[in-house]
């Protein structure tokens, strides 16, 4: 049956995945200030020697905000809302809901990584290599020196709530007030893939994100706008003293962020995208 739609002078059957990088394979650098790499290249689907001969460019996915993580906030947040054409006393959907303002809560921990050291070094030297430098840091900024230029940080350098498929099928209350708790939530990728959920989790929970560089980023977000990005392990510890300083930076930049995510990255905007997208660009994003 697919192959007679993919055959047919209309065809209506279109593929999409989240694979687009190829050729990347990270480790720890040698140097601190050395930047990460090789970061891979981007997949030439419409020329690739099995798809490529498929109607159309397979569409890109990127990893989402979920619908499940937004009806757990709004439910935590008193059936509040993130939109607001939703606000206000007359309108039936939305029913009076308050405008929920996540990235101005209070935040008493400094930095989240949700990655222990030594897990998974198969597929893990990159982020590997980042969580000791982060456990290094907090050792560092511990209070107990006296030195004023070195400030004690609250770091949390572990995952909480349950990780892959358990974590993945079903919200972490847990995991979710550990990004809600946090000031700057750190996400990095494995060594041989680009892109996952955690970029957008913090990003809807209204963190200011520090992320490693990806060769592409989703719809609209840039760095230094709506999140930041550290290319080497001595940018990831700069990056992180300099935002926590410049507290006015960060929250200006989380709220971008989060308004991006909420508002460009729900589950419906990637639908829209597959269905409405050009299929004869290679990203197979839609005509302006």
């Amino acid at each position: 049956g697919i192959q007679r739609a993919m055959q047919s002078k209309t065809p209506v059957v279109r593929f999409a995945t989240r694979r687009h990088v190829h050729k990347r394979a990270l480790d720890v650098p040698k140097n601190d200030k050395d930047h990460f790499e090789p970061l891979g290249e981007a997949i030439d689907w419409a020329n690739h020697k099995q798809i490529g001969s498929l109607n159309g460019v397979p569409r890109i996915l990127r990893y989402g905000v979920r619908s499940d993580l937004v009806e757990h906030l709004e439910k935590k947040f008193g059936g509040g809302t993130f939109y607001e054409s939703e606000v206000g006393n007359d309108d039936a959907k939305g029913g009076g809901r308050q405008l929920i303002d996540l990235v101005s809560l209070d935040r008493p921990v400094d930095v989240f990584s949700p990655w222990r050291l030594g897990t998974d070094f198969n597929l893990a030297k990159h982020r590997n290599g980042i969580a000791k430098v982060l456990q290094d840091m907090a050792e560092e900024y511990n209070g107990v020196s006296g030195d004023p230029t070195k400030p004690k940080l609250e770091m949390v350098l572990s995952p909480v709530g349950q990780r892959a498929r358990t974590g993945r099928n079903s919200v972490q209350p847990d995991y979710v007030d550990a990004l809600l708790r946090s000031k700057i939530v750190i996400t990095s990728q494995r060594d041989r893939w680009e892109d996952h959920y955690r970029l957008m989790e913090g990003l809807a929970c209204g963190a200011l994100v520090l992320t490693d560089p990806m060769s592409t980023f989703p719809h609209h977000l840039k760095d230094g706008e709506s999140l930041v990005v550290y290319r080497s392990l001595y940018e990831l510890k700069e990056k992180i003293l300099y935002y926590i300083k410049h507290e006015d930076e960060r929250l200006v930049i989380a709220k971008r962020g989060h308004h991006i995510a909420m508002n460009h990255h729900r589950s419906w905007h990637g639908l829209e995208r597959i269905i409405f997208g050009d299929w004869r660009k290679s990203m197979g994003r839609r005509r302006r």
